[in-house]
């Protein structure tokens, strides 16, 4: 193979990492119909000028993972692990119930809570913003009013049976000692 076999394999390998699926169909049916003329260089060579950032902006989208909600942890959770180990542990349990629907399922019953907590709370439209937003105002606040508005939080939740809900419970109301 020749050198420029090579880096025309490169360029090929490019696009295809670069370019959606969508993209590269909508490239091949433009070549179909218009083939590789000047005109067509012209006219692509111009849509690029004009758009420079569309490309980048999809690849950038159409690479990005993100984890199910109820996978994820919010930000001031995890900030807390090292700063205060007891805090944590009850923010971060607290945020998984959340994030599982156990407690506070709905976006509705966040933006009360989050009013509840603070007239300062600002509602958003995804349920994950809600949570992360929920959890920021919390993990600021002394350990013992962060587990009465946690206690509040699950007393006023539909009664269920889980054993995640009940160790939270039972730790905020007996301050981590062992219950038999």
């Amino acid at each position: 193979m020749s050198s420029s076999s090579h880096a025309i394999a490169l360029r090929i390998a490019l696009i295809l990492e670069e370019a959606s699926p969508e993209e590269l169909a909508e490239a091949i049916d433009i070549l179909r119909r218009c083939g590789n003329s000047s005109d067509l260089l012209q006219y692509l060579a111009a849509t690029s000028k004009a758009n420079p950032q569309k490309s980048q902006r999809t690849a950038r989208k159409s690479t990005k993972a993100t984890k199910p909600i109820d996978q994820m942890t919010s930000k001031s959770v995890l900030e807390l692990e090292k700063t205060d180990p007891n805090k944590h542990q009850v923010l971060a349990e607290f945020d998984r119930l959340v994030r599982q629907g156990k407690v506070l399922a709905t976006n509705d019953a966040l933006r009360k809570f989050g009013e509840r907590i603070s007239k300062e709370f600002r509602p958003r439209k995804a349920l994950k913003d809600n949570i992360s937003a929920v959890m920021a105002m919390l993990a600021p606040m002394p350990q013992n009013d962060m587990e009465r508005h946690i206690k509040m939080a699950l007393d006023s939740s539909p009664r269920r049976e889980a054993d995640e809900y009940q160790k939270l419970a039972n730790y905020l109301m007996h301050g981590g000692r062992e219950i038999k």
